[in-house]
């Protein structure tokens, strides 16, 4: 009777099949499920994937280029409680052409409907919203370099770095970001063409960090120096990116046509004039 009673008591502690099935439909799964994780992810190196097709920037991360690169998976939180897990996992993939640094990030979210993400302008205050930051160092020297920041709705802001975590954000640079906000969470699809940055051509490793914010929480997680005392655009404190070779660099010119059709009215006759007007910006 003792054992009947002891078997009895392990059965009914055995959780229900269907709870379990509804607990795994909660763990995230990787964006590229082909990638490999990065092996050395420890030591903060992250080693590039140069492809020949580039992704297709829609703010969804099922590319087959996206298949081929790394998965960073290790993040920390920083606040509010300092060097424990994220409350939401996050994943970020690299990858570049000859002219383009391409960044794949996937903020899981069990909640997407509490997503905070007010924001649309360009260079508008996103410390507000849910957002991902990502830093370059490209010329490793923990001096001068870029920061690129997105929400969830594709607002975008930017900035030159310099005395090493300073911010100058009346810098704009070129640069393309879609988003798409699912029922998982949200994806940051980031496209940096290299002729808007300053780099050493034969250096192969440059200064990468990334951190995203859940503003709902309060919660800052960060990939590199997961330190409260720290800032992200701390350029010393930044892993690194490694294997870049043959970048096509430009001019660093870009130019923008445009056309302005302008209508003028007489208000004697009640005729209505057009005239179009070209020109560009450089």
């Amino acid at each position: 009777m003792r054992r009947l009673r002891l078997m009895l008591g392990v059965l009914l502690s055995v959780p229900a099949a269907a709870d379990v099935l509804e607990a795994a439909k909660e763990l995230p799964v990787l964006p590229a499920l082909g990638s490999p994780e990065i092996a050395n992810e420890d030591r903060l190196d992250v080693p590039l994937t140069r492809v020949t097709t580039p992704p297709r920037l829609d703010g969804v991360l099922n590319d087959r280029s996206w298949q081929q690169a790394p998965v960073i998976t290790r993040f920390t939180q920083i606040e509010p409680d300092e060097g424990t897990p994220p409350s939401e996992a996050t994943t970020v993939q690299l990858l570049y052409d000859d002219t383009t640094l391409y960044v794949g990030i996937r903020a899981w979210d069990s909640r997407p409907q509490d997503i905070t993400a007010s924001q649309m302008q360009r260079d508008a205050d996103l410390n507000n919203d849910d957002h991902v930051t990502v830093i370059l160092d490209p010329f490793l020297n923990f001096r001068d370099g870029y920061l690129f920041r997105v929400n969830p709705l594709g607002a975008k802001e930017d900035a030159l770095i310099f005395n090493g975590v300073e911010e100058r954000f009346d810098w704009d640079g070129i640069w393309i970001a879609e988003t798409r906000i699912d029922d998982r969470g949200w994806i940051a699809e980031l496209a940096i063409p290299f002729a808007i940055l300053s780099f050493n051509p034969s250096l192969t490793t440059w200064g990468f960090n990334v951190e995203r914010r859940i503003a709902r929480r309060n919660e800052l997680i960060r990939w590199a120096t997961p330190d409260r005392d720290k800032v992200v655009s701390s350029l010393q404190d930044a892993g690194r990116i490694t294997d870049i070779a043959g970048l096509d660099q430009g001019l660093g010119l870009r130019v923008k046509p445009f056309a302005v059709l302008r209508a003028r009215r007489n208000g004697n006759t009640d005729k209505t004039g057009l005239k179009l007007e070209p020109g560009f910006d450089l």
